[in-house]
């Protein structure tokens, strides 16, 4: 009898201690499983094939792919109509030249690009900081009235109307 008692007390004390156990777990997953699920961080890209900029941040992109799972990327090819008005819209919203390419960051717009180590490495940063806040697509950008703010960074861009394959234009950062 003394040992049923006991046999009982231990399996009441094993239950609670299991049940505390699974709560303490139960609170830490949430925040376990936003890790998992974080949204990837939306790339966008107005380019066009005879730019030369764009044909190197593609081959930059891709290979960033490669490396990194927390971004997806989208191209805008401008010799498609229905692109080249969008990318029209959103220069001058932004009080910008119609050169390419153009990216949008997360909520970032990055015009040019210039090498991995100069545009690549700021577009990586910007990356990392668009983690967990608002991100657009380029007409949900257009459609919640752009920025205003542009600062210049280092690289290149092609000119609207024109095929490129040197460094003819200081890319901006509209931020």
């Amino acid at each position: 009898m003394k040992l049923s008692k006991k046999l009982i007390s231990i399996a009441w004390l094993a239950l609670g201690l299991l049940s505390f156990v699974g709560t303490a777990m139960a609170a830490e997953q949430p925040e376990q499983i936003a890790e998992i699920i974080e949204e990837p961080v939306r790339i966008e890209v107005f380019e066009r094939y005879d730019c030369k900029h764009c044909q190197d941040e593609e081959e930059f992109l891709t290979e960033l792919l490669t490396e990194r799972s927390d971004i997806l990327v989208t191209y805008y090819d401008l010799y498609e109509e229905e692109n080249e008005a969008l990318w029209k819209e959103l220069a001058e919203l932004e009080g910008i030249p119609k050169v390419t390419p153009i990216t949008l960051i997360g909520n970032t717009i990055v015009q040019g690009f210039g090498t991995a180590d100069t545009t690549g490495v700021m577009m990586e940063t910007i990356i990392d900081n668009s983690k967990g806040k608002t991100q657009y697509s380029f007409q949900e950008f257009i459609d919640a009235g752009g920025s205003g703010i542009i600062q210049e960074v280092d690289g290149g861009a092609c000119e609207e109307g024109e095929t490129c394959s040197s460094d003819s234009y200081t890319p901006l950062l509209v931020n």
